[in-house]
């Protein structure tokens, strides 16, 4: 897929794996709005990269979405490109945490209904588009979860899932689907937890590349590896992903 002049929309791109793309896909020629839920992020975030486009959006709320996207394109013009790169990640120990069912709530709501509703309202436009494409950040664990992370790595299991589902339902269509698969990432969501993390630059990078070459699964860094190790072998991956990071207390980030 051409990058070069299309008009993009990324979620969650204040900070973080969003912020780092939307840098990305500028240097690639496409005009970028960004979302979140801070005014004061997103300005901070215009600040450190010049031309963004940046609105105020919850991704949970329909209403909020579709003004977002009537807003952009008004700004932009017809939306080529949709990166889904909202998210939030807890660890709990599900039976003991009283606030278990809070954070899945929370997890639930951004990392998968946000991403369901922003891909809705998108397909709008993107069907009328010659080429475009529907970008979801998933991460590793979709393959094998962190099991101190329950409902986080359900929701990724379930991107993983609407991923393929999307990809089939739209197969003749104009609209492709990319499914981004990090490792644990150095970010604001990652900073309490120790570990070895690839840079949200090392991320963007890989998107825009597997956007380009259509592929339609990015696996990262050593996701490669354990995308093979997840279908040779379940419960060694389960192990290896848990043990390769250690888990922040319940409830934090």
């Amino acid at each position: 897929m051409d990058l070069q002049g299309k008009n993009a929309v990324i979620t969650g791109g204040s900070s973080g794996i969003g912020l780092a793309i939307a840098r990305a896909l500028t240097e690639q020629g496409c005009k970028v709005a960004i979302l979140g839920r801070s005014q004061d992020k997103l300005d901070a975030a215009l600040r450190q990269v010049p031309g963004l486009q940046a609105r105020a959006c919850d991704v949970t709320d329909e209403a909020s979405v579709r003004a977002a996207f009537e807003a952009v394109g008004a700004q932009l013009g017809a939306i080529d490109l949709v990166v889904n790169a909202a998210g939030t990640s807890r660890a709990c120990r599900f039976a003991e945490d009283p606030d278990a069912i809070r954070l899945a709530r929370e997890e639930i709501g951004t990392n998968l209904l946000g991403t369901v509703v922003v891909t809705k309202v998108a397909l709008s436009t993107l069907l009328t588009r010659p080429t475009a494409a529907v970008v979801i950040v998933s991460s590793g664990i979709a393959y094998a979860p962190h099991l101190a992370e329950p409902t986080h790595s359900a929701t990724k299991a379930a991107l993983h899932a609407l991923c393929r589902c999307l990809r089939a339902q739209l197969r003749g269509t104009p609209v492709r689907v990319f499914e981004v698969l990090p490792p644990l990432t150095d970010t604001e969501l990652t900073r309490a937890v120790k570990g070895k993390k690839v840079s949200v630059e090392t991320v963007a990078r890989a998107v825009v590349r597997g956007i380009e070459r259509d592929r339609h699964e990015i696996r990262i860094s050593i996701v490669k590896a354990l995308y093979v190790l997840s279908r040779l072998s379940p419960a060694l991956a389960e192990r290896i992903v848990t043990n390769s990071a250690p888990t922040p207390g319940p409830g934090t980030a």
